[in-house]
């Protein structure tokens, strides 16, 4: 099992119902105005430390939808090939979200000198208590949708609620840095091209192939 979690008389800032729900979403039928990745990184595999998250938001007629999420505890080569995995199976991608600190620096190197991704450097100036607190308005109305079929999707919801008394809050890193990021673009118009997502990571990817390469 991914991690237990702390089970408090009081529950965190976050409420279950306000993740929105979404399901069967037709992006070929959407305008899709903004396209991005949001990774919270830990380079050990031991027990007792973190997991990396990395999500994946599209912003869709002014509601910021999560269209995928993977988990795992990973050393630092797995960390890097995941990286560029996640990125290369999702054309259109703007932008890759990594916090400029601690782990993350040292992924946003690497990946600067090896790779050309679209690598956001984050600069963190608040506690992560504020900048979950600075998001919740965006989660109270209803502008983050989530597929309950997407895979960890258990682990988000139950991190929410928690939080911040949590055993774990790798899932609500990247959130909260994704929509910080994207509130900024609501009510915009421009577009991007896309294409339905599976929620398979490997169906995605064949489908992604297959759409971009005939």
């Amino acid at each position: 099992m991914y991690g237990k979690f702390i089970d408090t008389f009081s529950k965190g800032i976050i409420r279950k119902e306000w993740l929105q729900h979404y399901y069967d979403f037709n992006f070929r039928e959407k305008s899709i105005t903004r396209f991005i990745q949001s990774w919270d990184t830990a380079f050990k595999a031991n027990e007792e430390n973190d997991f990396s998250c990395c999500q994946t938001y599209a912003l869709v007629q002014n509601e910021i939808l999560l269209v995928h999420q993977w988990i795992g505890k990973v050393e630092f080569p797995e960390l890097k090939k995941k990286f560029i995995e996640l990125f290369y199976a999702f054309p259109g991608l703007e932008k890759v979200l990594i916090e400029d600190k601690a782990s993350g620096q040292s992924l946003i190197q690497e990946m600067e000198r090896e790779t050309t991704i679209p690598i956001e450097r984050i600069k963190v100036d608040s506690d992560k208590l504020s900048r979950v607190h600075a998001i919740t308005p965006l989660l109270e109305q209803g502008k983050v949708k989530v597929n309950p079929k997407l895979e960890f999707m258990e682990e988000l919801i139950n991190q929410a609620e928690e939080f911040p008394n949590a055993l774990h809050d790798d899932c609500i890193d990247p959130m909260s840095q994704a929509l910080q990021y994207l509130k900024k673009y609501l009510n915009i118009k421009t577009n991007i091209d896309f294409v339905a997502v599976p929620l398979d990571i490997k169906d995605l990817a064949q489908s992604f192939a297959k759409t971009f390469m005939n």
